[in-house]
């Protein structure tokens, strides 16, 4: 899936003045405008950091411990990609 902007899409159709596919432009806007929508959050990044007191780490961001690390927290779902000395 590609998160697109149809409000920029629609504008190359205004700016573009003639379309090659073979529609006429409000046709093509009423498609764009029909395609469902999805709810989008930014991607929070952090990273994992040693638990001083068990053998766990915990989050950057929400500071809650587990004992795997995987590639999301579980908890507040930030992409665990940063390395030491990064920020968000």
């Amino acid at each position: 899936m590609r998160l697109i902007n149809a409000d920029e899409m629609m504008l190359k159709i205004d700016l573009h003045g003639t379309n090659k596919f073979g529609m006429l432009d409000e046709d093509i806007r009423q498609f764009i405008n029909d395609v469902p929508t999805i709810d989008a959050e930014p991607v929070k990044h952090g990273m994992w950091l040693p638990h001083k007191i068990t053998a766990s780490s915990k989050c950057s961001l929400c500071r809650r411990v587990f004992a795997d690390e995987t590639p999301y927290c579980p908890n507040c779902g930030a992409k665990m990609d940063l390395k030491e000395g990064e920020s968000e």
